[in-house]
């Protein structure tokens, strides 16, 4: 991998060999009347416009409000209309909406337990955004989760190595920043592949960008790693 600004990672804590990290499933929590208020707002919003764009947030809000099952029904709904409209007849449907609507439907449907359909949701929001790193990490992280470590590295290795994406909605840029770079150290570590991998961690513990609560997570891998653990 070329030392550039343009490696970032991530994957779920194990019990043995190195940890990687995975994020929540997104709901806040944080103040459920609020949140629910504002879920009534955005489907009276709908309801009186009938434009995609409100139900599109409202069907995030939904998810918000860790109501994954109603989510995949809302935001499956917003992709029919998507499809329907094929931008001329909703303008007010972006293609970061879409990119946005499939991956979130992606991350719901691997909470559920359904990886199959998860990752088709990956692909295609790739397929729409080739540009874009997130379905590349979700893919890696699917795969980092279930021990697949070959895979695994595969799709963090193109995650890491993407270029920046530009400013853009809904962007995430911890994956360009650091947790592509994150998950292809687990992989590698996990795969015996250490040849390389000191540099690789120090360009990872390099980045300002890398959460203070996964820096020592980190600097625990590399410690393994240079006292000859996996």
């Amino acid at each position: 991998i070329p030392e550039s600004d343009y490696l970032g990672g991530s994957p779920d804590d194990y019990t043995q060999g190195p940890h990687i990290f995975t994020a929540s499933d997104g709901a806040t929590h944080k103040d459920p009347e609020r949140d629910s208020k504002i879920h009534r707002l955005l489907f009276k919003a709908f309801t009186e416009s009938g434009d995609p764009r409100d139900w599109f947030f409202y069907a995030e809000q939904t998810r918000i409000c860790g109501k994954y099952d109603e989510a995949v029904i809302h935001f499956t709904s917003f992709l029919e209309m998507a499809k329907e409209g094929r931008g001329k007849r909703y303008p007010s449907i972006t293609p970061s909406m879409v990119y946005y609507a499939l991956l979130t439907l992606g991350r719901l449907f691997i909470h559920k337990g359904q990886v199959a359909e998860g990752r088709v949701k990956f692909i295609e929001a790739y397929s729409l955004m080739p540009s874009r790193v997130e379905a590349l990490g979700e893919m890696a992280l699917v795969h980092a989760s279930r021990g697949e470590w070959a895979m695994a590295r595969i799709y963090a290795l193109a995650c890491a190595n993407s270029p920046r994406p530009r400013a853009v909605d809904f962007l995430e840029p911890e994956w360009a920043q650091w947790r592509g770079l994150d998950i292809l150290t687990v992989a590698l570590q996990n795969l015996g592949q250490v040849d390389n991998l000191p540099k690789y961690y120090q360009l990872l513990l390099g980045r300002k960008a890398l959460p203070a609560s996964e820096r020592t997570r980190v600097e625990t891998n590399f410690n393994n790693l240079m006292n000859g653990g996996k």
